[in-house]
């Protein structure tokens, strides 16, 4: 009998420990809170320039973005080109790091007005960044080109006798960066040099050095330096190299014509005469001139009754006094002058005919 009431009394606790397990495994377990999670704002950008300037021909905007803090391989930034103080977007795409350059291009490939613009970059709702610039209204001019005989200048109204090299100054504004520049420097048709360049900037100066291939000294006379931007000739001027020469002024005079036998070594008359032998085989015809130029042009016709017998020409050589002649003579078939009444005409380039006229006497028997 106590046997049988200990063994109640163990099952008994035995199924109370039971009932506490399982109420115990019975009880939800709370679930533990979400965590809080902060969005990490995207990383800034900036510009190596804060503003600028861009010509009026230009048709699109090159940037090269930097980022200020590590950038998420899968984060893209949206941008958009809008006037200054519009709402309304011009142009918009996107750009990440990877691009490397962030390239706009402007609406239809035209340029945009005159005025003020601005690029914004957005992730998603954060602002990342922003570049403001100014299409400018004035068109690309040179403001100033002088000729100078060193790269530093000072600029000269026109370059001395002998020069080899001289350099072309130049200033300009309102350029789109890379706009081609050509030199050209002629002397009537010509082309002393040429020079291609490439304007890196918006505004600037430069010097272009100018020469002949062969390094010869450039002769006295007019050249013309011209300059064209984009294809457009945009400046240019005149100089000139040396100084012009004295040019000396010549007035022939020359004494009557005469008729003679001969000339002695000095190229005087011989027997000056008017009227020949039968047996005369030739006559000299000259005049004794002073202020002669150099290669002055002279000529002789010879008439005998009238007709024309002998025609010379001559081109002068000698110091600016001489005599200018001319002779009339025989042939092998007919040694001796036929007779007859001659004239002579000697007329030098420029002055008036110079006449003189003689007779030869017939053969006569005696």
């Amino acid at each position: 009998m106590g046997d049988q009431m200990m063994g109640h009394k163990s099952a008994k606790w035995w199924m109370a420990g039971w009932a506490l397990v399982l109420l115990a495994s019975c009880t939800a377990s709370p679930e533990p809170a979400p965590a809080v999670t902060t969005p990490t704002p995207p990383p800034g950008l900036r510009f190596s320039t804060a503003s600028a300037e861009l010509c009026r021909e230009a048709t699109q905007l090159r940037l090269q973005p930097l980022v200020d803090a590590a950038w998420p391989a899968e984060l893209v930034a949206a941008w958009t080109l809008k006037v200054a103080g519009d709402d309304v977007a011009l142009a918009s795409g996107e750009w990440s790091p990877e691009q490397h350059d962030l390239f706009v291009a402007f609406p239809q490939g035209a340029p945009l007005p005159p005025g003020d613009y601005v690029l914004t970059l957005r992730v998603g709702d954060a602002h990342v960044g922003h570049y403001p610039f100014t299409v400018r209204a004035d068109e690309a001019q040179l403001t100033s080109l002088s000729l100078a005989l060193t790269p530093a200048g000072p600029g000269i109204g026109h370059l001395p006798d002998g020069t080899r090299i001289f350099y072309l100054r130049y200033a300009y504004d309102a350029i789109c960066p890379g706009a081609p520049l050509w030199v050209t420097v002629s002397r009537e048709d010509e082309t002393i040099c040429t020079r291609s360049l490439s304007l890196a900037e918006t505004r600037g100066e430069g010097t272009v050095a100018c020469y002949r291939e062969e390094g010869v000294p450039l002769e006295y006379g007019s050249y013309r330096a011209t300059l064209t931007l984009m294809g457009e000739k945009v400046g240019g001027f005149t100089f000139l190299v040396g100084e012009k020469p004295v040019e000396t002024v010549y007035r022939p005079v020359c004494e009557p014509l005469f008729t003679a036998l001969g000339l002695t070594p000095a190229g005087e008359p011989y027997r000056p005469l008017e009227r020949f032998e039968w047996y005369t085989q030739g006559v000299y015809a000259g005049t004794h001139c002073r202020d002669l130029p150099p290669q002055a042009t002279w000529e002789t016709h010879w008439y005998r009754q009238g007709e024309e017998v002998r025609v010379h020409h001559g081109v002068w050589v000698g110091p600016t006094e001489g005599v200018l002649w001319d002779s009339l003579t025989g042939t092998d078939a007919a040694p001796f002058l036929r007779y007859g009444t001659y004239s002579v005409t000697l007329t030098l380039a420029d002055t008036t005919p110079l006449s003189a006229s003689f007779r030869v006497y017939p053969y006569v028997r005696q």
